[in-house]
């Protein structure tokens, strides 16, 4: 890591660019927002084969060092505390996105060193971060962990609800939901409803309900569009579902 511009905010996210998915994306968005605005920022996560264990990425230094192969989450937890250590005088805030292995060493920052910790969620439901660490060994110890984060940011109301089904302070919660370019995204003149979905066509997304609610309001409208963009295992089911 370049000490000379040691990072204030360090990201810690299982997945980075330039694999493209929604908190990917949110976290890439969020880093160049606090960089452009004078917030030193760095991002740790996992590595991944063909890609450099540190590189440059839009100003911001991204170092892949987090363990993926993992026997009960030990090797993985232990890359993060390392890392962690080592660095500690190069950031004052880890943000964490998800509920994962990363958290324990992050709270263990907070305590032995007075780090602060933004712990974001990144879904809910079935496919949420509370129903993906069912499995895991360390389930309990994260959990622990999480409920002693300075601050939990979460999207949507059934993401505070189960939050505050699993005992998390009610005043530590704080609901910042995703955001547009609206110079990017600018809604088209032209007349009629024109919808468009960029997403994996899987059961988590809800791709059949759009479909399905969509056709109730082209029987309403003649000029009603849907484009479906990405792919995905519901891709036939789908196919099948708009041409009824």
């Amino acid at each position: 890591m370049d000490t000379t511009k040691s990072p204030r905010v360090l990201m810690i996210i299982g997945l980075y660019h330039p694999i493209v998915g929604g908190a990917e994306k949110i976290c890439q968005a969020l880093s160049k927002s606090l960089y452009q605005r004078g917030v030193p920022v760095a991002v740790l996560t996992q590595r991944r084969r063909g890609l450099p264990e540190c590189e440059v990425i839009d100003a911001i230094p991204v170092h892949r060092k987090m363990k993926w192969w993992h026997p009960f989450g030990i090797a993985y937890m232990l890359s993060v505390l390392l890392f962690l250590v080592r660095y500690r005088r190069e950031y004052e805030i880890i943000q964490c996105f998800g509920l994962f292995l990363f958290v324990p060493a992050a709270m263990l920052m907070r305590y032995l060193f007075k780090k602060k910790v933004v712990l974001r969620l990144m879904c809910s439901g079935p496919y949420g971060d509370f129903a993906n660490i069912e499995d895991l060994t360390f389930k309990d110890l994260i959990m622990a962990g999480a409920r002693h984060a300075d601050r939990i940011i979460y999207m949507s109301s059934d993401m505070r609800e189960e939050l505050l089904q699993h005992r998390f302070a009610e005043e530590k919660l704080t609901c910042i939901p995703n955001g547009v370019d609206t110079e990017r995204y600018v809604p088209a003149a032209a007349p009629g409803t024109h919808v468009c979905f960029v997403g994996r066509l899987e059961a988590q997304k809800g791709p059949g309900y759009l479909i399905r609610a969509f056709s109730l309001l082209a029987r309403e409208s003649g000029m009603a569009k849907l484009l479906m963009v990405g792919e995905g295992r519901q891709k036939p089911l789908l196919e099948d579902l708009s041409r009824h």
